[in-house]
């Protein structure tokens, strides 16, 4: 037996994500629930269709969506506030832009803990001609070397993105880039993970780039010239370790081998102030 039917709506509420114009046809049949859909969201378009095996438990599920033109800002904010509310507080507000998204995911289970556990997939992200708004746990780690305001400010950019697969309880990604374009101040690469639990857990490397005309501030002394160097571009270059959560990010001067270049200026620096520092060591401790 199969049977088919279609339905339209106005508007979808999913916690606070909005949903309009939805047209969704349905076929069930052998046991399978699948399922065409379309409509608009966030000033753009979505697409998607998938099936669910109702005569498996845990139940499995497959879906493949693409999101066209939307706009980032509302539509990450409102997806925040529906389901990591806690990340909502951090990053409400922080990327502007017209966004495109493709996703294909997979996995089973009934409730939201199997679900995450057994969530499989890939998809890809792409912001254009936006802003980012204010990296106050940029201007934490990474400012705290510079002689520069920079993470204070919005910065614009020209594409923020990039791949990403899911997978063991985690989102992955190899290259989410922001690039500034040119003219653009700040840009950055950031290859790792990030927990779908809770604690949203940062796992990877992150390379910052300056534009040259903030050369004189992000290369600063003699610390600035041991964490940078100049790319082919001439932009200020930084290698750096990720970790912590989302919340309370950590990220520290990377120790891997692609800042092996990083670490020997930071060594030779270090050697030649070694005599200054035993001297004033020598002072403080004197009896």
């Amino acid at each position: 037996a199969e049977i088919t039917g279609e339905v339209k709506m106005d508007e979808i509420l999913l916690k606070k994500l909005v949903l309009t114009g939805e047209k969704v046809s349905l076929k069930l049949s052998g046991g399978k629930l699948s399922f065409v859909q379309s409509g608009g969201l966030y000033e753009g378009r979505d697409e998607a269709s998938g099936s669910v095996v109702l005569t498996s438990y845990p139940l499995s599920f497959d879906v493949n969506a693409g999101l066209a033109g939307f706009q980032a800002k509302p539509f990450m904010d409102d997806l925040l506030a529906s389901f990591v509310p806690k990340a909502a507080g951090v990053l409400k507000g922080k990327v502007s832009g017209k966004a495109d998204a493709k996703i294909a995911l997979s996995g089973k289970g009934v409730t939201p803990p199997s679900i995450k556990k057994n969530l499989k997939g890939s998809g890809n992200l792409l912001v254009s001609n936006g802003q980012v708004s204010k990296l106050e746990s940029l201007q934490k780690n990474v400012g705290k070397y510079l002689k520069s305001d920079l993470f204070a400010r919005d910065l614009e950019f020209r594409t923020l993105g990039g791949d990403f697969k899911v997978a063991d309880g985690k989102i992955t990604t190899p290259n989410t880039t922001m690039d500034p374009g040119p003219e653009g101040d700040f840009g950055f690469l950031y290859n790792g993970s990030v927990s779908l639990d809770t604690a949203l857990l940062l796992k990877g490397g992150l390379t910052t780039r300056f534009n040259p005309r903030h050369e004189d501030a992000v290369m600063k002394g003699d610390l600035g010239k041991a964490l940078f160097v100049k790319d082919k571009a001439g932009w200020p270059t930084g290698l750096w370790d990720v970790s912590g959560s989302v919340y309370l990010p950590i990220i520290l001067p990377s120790k891997k081998p692609a800042g092996k270049v990083l670490q020997q200026k930071g060594k030779e620096i270090m050697k030649q102030q070694m005599p200054a520092a035993k001297k004033l060591l020598k002072g403080l401790f004197k009896k």
